[in-house]
């Protein structure tokens, strides 16, 4: 069920864009930032690829290599917060390189880009479950260190993990919100644990210098120099999913001030968390040559084991890494799952009728989460021919979602930032300069992450990185040039469609019956194809199946016309009746300039068939939902209804609403308003909200476009109409309607009422019950309250953690942990005794 208070102004401004809200607005921004928190998982992907910095420099490779990655990776987050805060949509970086590019190389920039971010979705989301399953299998070896996974093995507890991951998305969508909070505090008390438990028990520690200033890159076979830029491949991998939660931005509330903020503070948070864990690591770091020789490629569990000195002890630990590993591969997949479903709904995705359904009862995209999952256990097949696999889709990872970060950024760059001028999120005068640097790392760092680890290479340990990502940018292309280009409807001509019919009302002229009527036949044609498969003629006698009849003669006419064709036609022809009737002010004139340049860019990339042409290939329509509004989301239905709208309307100076290919004629609009009889102006106001309400995007129903009395209705433009259309609506007031009409219409009146209550009722609920939780703290003392109950909040759950870690090595029969805490404890009780003891003798001392 979607909420009803905080979700109008999002639904709307998504609507502005071309599409329809069909996913929960249920998260806060806490959870987006968790989210991304999770598929950074910082532990976890520096445990993962430990190995790849062991090999290519070691420590200073390991902890200066990962804050460099850090302040560029904040310099790439900000920018595209910028941009994120403009845009705020599911699509993401495809959807803003289309918005931020010229006619000419939109619907290309954003095909591809498009396909650099599901592809850079679906590896990371590959990358993360399968080290993953590398990972569990390893603990196996802390007790038999002789025991290797072969491929079969590696590949059944990958997709184990993977399935798991899809099913909690599937059916526990609605704790989503939880899980990704909980991450949040199972990762930092997992740090705070492991930092404890290493610095505790650790027989040998490395000294300052070794920590922060000790390089060996002799492992590698690279030069010295060069080597230290391979190992960032450990940093930047680990901090590249931080531009994956726009894909979330449909299910945020305020999206364009929560995103960008998450976005950011995700990168810092995940910076920080970064160098709390990677600095105890290091100061006990263990023999390096013995590290790289484990026989899983994950010397993790055995740093934890030797440090421990127990296998028990370092899978204590290291199941702390396999809890954040779910949080994060839960999260991977969310937001790969939420762009599948983003790009199926543009139609630029085989089979996306499919793959854009949302699940009613689920409130969740189920194929595109089974989409995804699918697509990234076929991929993980390829271990079966390279042990380096994982290489290969960490180094996927990160150069299709760094590709597709910079894209944005650098036709931002090229046009001068002109479209992010008015951003919540701005840069300001810095923003130059930070997206020329992160423009300029993007570049290096897809030539840096298409290296091998370590030279020589063969054919089984070469990093097939390159060949993965040339090959996707190949099937893109190709794909775009051959089919895409024709078929494809991007969002810049769903979003111009849905501005036109921001007309204004004055010098507006109400186009005839016959323009209408034909405008409505190619719509329907272009949505439904031809008519006879839908529907049959209408038969009767009365006035309302005469309307009915006219507008299935006008879907009629249109019959034969692929849907590709239909649709090319109405917008001709919806461009002509602007040119015709529409208002010629600034205003108007521009919003029919912009339809006109998006049917340029469309005409320019597309081969327009002729007007006789029958060709059976259907065009990808611009997504629609075809399911009924729902009464329980009244922020649509406060996004849709506009009284004063038909009020206008009947006094016969509405302005053009494009978006509706016809209104009835006016007989039906005279019968409508006189079947309201002798009633109140309340009750009239009533039946105005209940029949006529305006269509925002083109995802509406279509019983919409068959019942909007108000899209056409405009100013008269000759004398003595508008006195024409007042006396038809007062004659229509004078007639009484029908006992059955009446009733019906009563029914449907009381109906309406009786669920707008109860939303009213649920809305002011909702709303106290956010202005509670969500309060603003405006006070030193307020911030210094909800500090303390976070700090709070944070050791007891580090307490309960450190707590059955404890109860787990005194179960495997290991007290050292115990013993050294309580000598910890002791000392710290003697430091106390002393200060109280100092304290006493001064005030001896004091007292005369």
């Amino acid at each position: 069920m979607r909420q009803n208070s905080t979700d109008a102004n999002a639904d709307a401004a998504l609507a502005r864009m071309g599409y329809k809200s069909e996913l929960p607005r249920n998260l806060s921004m806490l959870s987006i930032l968790g989210l991304s928190f999770a598929i950074m998982a910082a532990p976890f992907g520096l445990s993962t690829t430990l190995y790849i910095t062991l090999t290519d420099g070691q420590c200073v490779s390991i902890i200066w290599g990962w804050v460099l990655v850090t302040l560029i990776s904040i310099g790439i987050a900000a920018s595209l917060a910028e941009i994120c805060a403009v845009y705020p949509t599911a699509g993401g970086v495809y959807y803003w390189s289309a918005m931020l590019s010229t006619k000419e190389w939109a619907p290309m920039m954003s095909f591809v880009d498009g396909w650099l971010t599901l592809v850079g979705n679906w590896t990371v989301t590959l990358s993360i479950t399968f080290s993953g399953g590398q990972l569990i299998l390893s603990a196996i070896s802390l007790w038999n260190e002789d025991f290797v996974a072969n491929a079969w093995q590696t590949i059944l507890m990958f997709w184990a993990v993977i399935w798991f991951c899809a099913m909690v998305n599937i059916f526990f969508s609605r704790w989503l919100d939880i899980i990704n909070k909980v991450c949040i505090f199972w990762t930092a008390a997992s740090v705070v644990i492991i930092l404890i438990t290493l610095l505790t028990m650790a027989d040998h520690r490395n000294d300052g210098a070794y920590v922060f200033g000790h390089y060996d890159a002799s492992q590698s076979g690279w030069p010295s120099g060069w080597a230290f830029f391979v190992g960032l491949l450990q940093a930047a991998y680990t901090l590249t999913g931080y531009g994956m939660v726009a894909a979330m931005c449909e299910e945020v509330q305020n999206p364009h001030r929560e995103v960008p903020k998450a976005i950011v503070l995700s990168v810092v948070a995940a910076g920080i968390t970064g160098v709390v864990y990677l600095v105890p690591i290091l100061f006990v770091l263990p023999d390096v040559k013995t590290l790289l020789n484990v026989a899983s490629g994950q010397p993790i569990g055995l740093v934890f084991k030797t440090v421990t000195g127990s296998a028990g002890g370092g899978f204590g630990l290291l199941f702390l890494i396999l809890g954040i590993l779910m949080f994060a591969g839960i999260g991977a997949l969310t937001a790969a799952s939420r762009c599948t479903y983003a790009f199926a709904r543009d139609g630029a995705i085989p089979g996306f009728r499919m793959w854009r359904k949302v699940n009613d009862r689920l409130d969740v995209p189920v194929y595109a989460i089974l989409l995804s999952t699918v697509v990234d256990c076929l991929l993980g097949l390829i271990y079966f021919g390279s042990t380096a696999a994982f290489n290969s889709f960490t180094g996927v990872a990160t150069i299709c979602l760094s590709t597709s970060y910079g894209v944005p950024i650098l036709i931002s760059v090229i046009r001068g930032r002109q479209a992010v001028k008015e951003s919540t999120f701005s840069l300001g005068r810095f923003g130059y300069a930070i997206n020329i640097v992160t423009i300029c790392w993007i570049v290096l760092s897809v030539v840096l992450f298409c290296m091998p680890v370590s030279l020589p290479v063969d054919a089984s340990s070469m990093n097939y990185a390159s060949v993965v990502f040339a090959g996707f940018a190949a099937i893109s292309i190709t794909w775009y040039v051959g089919y895409a280009r024709k078929h494809f409807t991007d969002r810049v001509f769903v979003h111009a469609l849905n501005t036109v019919k921001r007309i204004p009302r004055t010098g507006t002229a109400r186009p005839p019956a016959s323009e209408r009527l034909k405008l409505y036949g190619l719509y329907k044609q272009s949505m439904e194809g031809d008519v006879e498969g839908v529907m049959d003629r209408p038969v009767g006698n009365t006035a309302d199946v005469y309307a009915e009849c006219e507008k299935w003669d006008a879907w009629f006419a249109q019959r034969g016309l692929s849907r590709t064709e239909a649709k090319r036609r109405y917008i001709s022809t919806l461009i002509e009746t602007m040119h015709r009737y529409a208002s010629q002010t600034p205003e108007a004139r521009e919003l029919v300039s912009e339809l006109e340049f998006v049917w340029d860019q469309v005409k320019m990339n597309t081969s327009v068939s002729s007007a006789s042409s029958g060709s059976p290939v259907q065009a990808v329509a611009p997504p629609l939902s075809h399911s009924q509004p729902s009464y329980a989301s009244i922020g649509d239905r406060l996004a849709r209804s506009d009284y004063e709208h038909l009020v206008a309307t009947a006094r016969g100076n509405s302005r053009l609403r494009v978006l509706s290919p016809v209104s009835q004629p006016e007989e039906v609009f005279q019968r409508r308003r006189g079947s309201l009889g002798d009633r109140g102006q309340d009750e009239d106001e009533e039946e105005e909200e209940e029949y006529a309400e305006a269509q925002d995007t083109l995802d509406e129903d279509d019983d919409d476009h068959d019942n909007d009395d108000g899209s056409y209705n405009h100013a008269a433009t000759e004398d003595g109409s508008q006195h024409d259309a007042d006396e038809a609506v007062l004659r229509g007031r004078g007639k009484k309607p029908p006992d059955v009409d009446s009733r019906r219409w009563r029914r449907r009146v009381e109906q309406a009422l009786t669920k707008m209550t109860a939303e009213i009722a649920a809305v002011r609920e909702q709303m106290e019950a956010r202005a509670v939780a969500h309060r603003r703290r405006n006070s030193v003392w307020a911030w210094l309250k909800w500090l303390v109950w976070v700090t709070l909040r944070q050791v007891i759950f580090d307490l309960a953690i450190l707590g059955m870690l404890l109860i787990w090595m005194r179960i495997r029969g290991d007290r050292r942990l115990e013993g050294k805490l309580k000598v910890g404890w002791a000392e710290v009780k003697t430091r106390l005794s002393k200060l109280k003891g100092l304290r006493r003798v001064s005030k001896v001392h004091k007292s005369p």
